[in-house]
């Protein structure tokens, strides 16, 4: 188990390294992240190990290539082999030596029984496996991910590293390769988590507590909802209005924002960040895996133990000589409720209360051992009926489509009932993608045509949100052809339905939208 950042992106991919040179009939490295945000980064640290290599820079597509759904051929890097429809094949087989991909490409891969993901299923064997942030799968199938493992090492001969700050002990079998790691834990005493928990707070609550208790650092705030983050976003930027006497610069980070924005934004509040500006940033759970952010304070409303320490990997990260708090306060809303236990369930949250209620703090050296009474009582309580099911249907060969646990049905996804992705038409750039991606339906030849669009599709990602029923269904249609339209809001309605600073403009008391 390693620490994050690029540091344990090198770590972990030297290890792999290793371990091909020990083993030569290991032909293949694939490197697995949680989410598409933070492949491009893990993705060029590795690159730019090899294209240094004159030989790797005319042919790099058979030594690296990162693979997931908004993967695009990449002219600037033709190596005058592959036209773009060829790279498209090249890359959904898995022919190249490093493979940086999602859990969703990995994991449907190794279990589900669509064609588009199995025809990759053969590059499993004989290759190394990095699973990085392994905590990031859903708990239910931990046991499912346990077997899986297995079944790979024992019969492909998989070799399989797992990477992340909060060891979960759902894999039994499974050894760290560091001798003494408690060691190093100990060694290492950034943050501490300061323990909140004995009283409820409002959003005006935590508002007023906050600003009477506001210096001289920056701050970053974590929240579990879109509409929370919202809300409290306004109350602190309110605040500063009328009392900002270290010159703070608030900004807002959700997927309420375009993906553009989201980038755009982190690369702004880092940049900040490294020049000692004092910035308050109020975010959601986006945060919590691949972003590089170093803040001197963290507010962390209460959510499982495992994201509160990855937040805590936010707050003096570079170890800049003190001990940076990270604050775990209980935010409920109008209901009384806890806006943790409306996303994590009631269960997660108790027992995060239990393990910390008796806390004044604890430091980062203590991180360890906290986090092992976490999983086991989250075990004792998070029922893994669905990976059974899952290993009983693969175990069983069970394809039958009407059972919701055959093998086809596995999906890390979970589906969002009532939500639809539309496009935010929000600069020429978007208007004109539009135009291109209707202009390419044009093109009679299938194959010539799904060349135009494989590009096009990418550079569209950037500008889609998802959004609940509420909103989409008075939403206007771009026609792309009579039978296939997109959800969309036009240029023209921009102003009145999209914010620059905090995204989609949604009513006051809208809860339903969090991630």
């Amino acid at each position: 188990m390693t620490r994050e950042g690029s540091g344990k992106t090198m770590a972990g991919f030297f290890a792999a390294l290793k371990l091909k040179e020990l083993n030569p009939e290991l032909k293949k490295i694939i490197y697995v992240l949680p989410y598409t945000s933070i492949i491009d980064q893990n993705y060029n640290d590795i690159r730019d190990l090899y294209i240094a290599d004159e030989n790797v820079k005319n042919n790099e597509y058979h030594y690296i290539m990162k693979h997931h759904h908004l993967s695009n051929y990449e002219k600037d890097r033709d190596d005058e082999i592959y036209n773009a429809a060829d790279y498209q094949t090249f890359m959904e087989n898995w022919e190249s030596g490093v493979i940086v991909t999602t859990f969703v490409q990995f994991l449907e891969t190794a279990v589900g029984a669509r064609n588009k993901m199995l025809k990759k299923f053969y590059a499993l064997k004989d290759s190394i496996v990095l699973m990085d942030e392994v905590q990031a799968v859903n708990i239910k199938y931990f046991e499912l991910l346990n077997y899986v493992f297995d079944k790979l090492s024992e019969d492909l001969n998989c070799h399989i590293i797992i990477m992340t700050a909060t060891k979960p002990l759902f894999f039994p079998k499974a050894f760290e390769l560091l001798d003494n790691y408690e060691d190093y834990f100990h060694m290492f005493n950034r943050t501490q988590i300061v323990c909140k928990l004995d009283e409820d707070m409002t959003l005006e609550g935590f508002c007023d507590y906050f600003g009477e208790n506001i210096g001289d650092k920056s701050y970053m705030i974590v929240v579990n909802t879109i509409n929370q983050s919202l809300k409290l976003y306004n109350l602190i930027n309110k605040m500063l209005k009328s009392n900002n006497e270290y010159g703070h610069q608030l900004y807002y980070l959700s997927t309420n924002l375009i993906p553009k924005h989201r980038v755009e934004r982190i690369a702004t509040v880092k940049d900040k960040l490294d020049h000692k500006e004092k910035v308050i940033l109020v975010t959601t759970q986006v945060v919590e895996a691949g972003v590089n952010l170093d803040f001197d304070e963290v507010y962390r409303d209460i959510a499982p133990l495992d994201s509160i320490i990855q937040c805590a990997g936010r707050c003096n990260r570079n170890n800049r000589g003190f001990i940076g708090n990270v604050n775990l306060i209980k935010m409920v809303g109008e209901d009384g409720r806890t806006f943790g236990e409306k996303i994590y369930g009631l269960d997660t949250i108790n027992v995060v209360d239990e393990i910390l209620g008796p806390y004044e703090k604890v430091e980062e050296k203590d991180y360890l051992q906290l986090i092992n009474e976490y999983y086991k009582k989250i075990s004792d309580i998070k029922s893994q009926q669905p990976s059974k099911n899952f290993i009983k249907s693969i175990q069983e060969m069970n394809f039958d489509e009407n059972d919701k646990w055959e093998v086809g049905h596995f999906s890390l996804i979970e589906e969002n009932r009532g939500y639809l992705d539309v496009f935010i038409e929000y600069d020429e750039k978007a208007e004109n993608l539009l135009k291109e991606y209707k202009n390419c339906y044009e093109i009679q030849d299938i194959n010539e045509r799904q060349k135009k669009l494989i590009p096009i599709r990418k550079e569209m990602q950037q500008y889609f949100i998802s959004m609940p029923e509420k909103y989409w269904r008075t939403l206007d249609k771009f026609t792309v052809t009579p039978e296939y339209e997109i959800l969309y809001i036009p240029r023209s309605g921009i102003g009145s339905y999209y914010d620059d600073m905090t995204g989609y403009k949604r009513e006051e008391d809208d809860s339903m939208f969090f991630f």
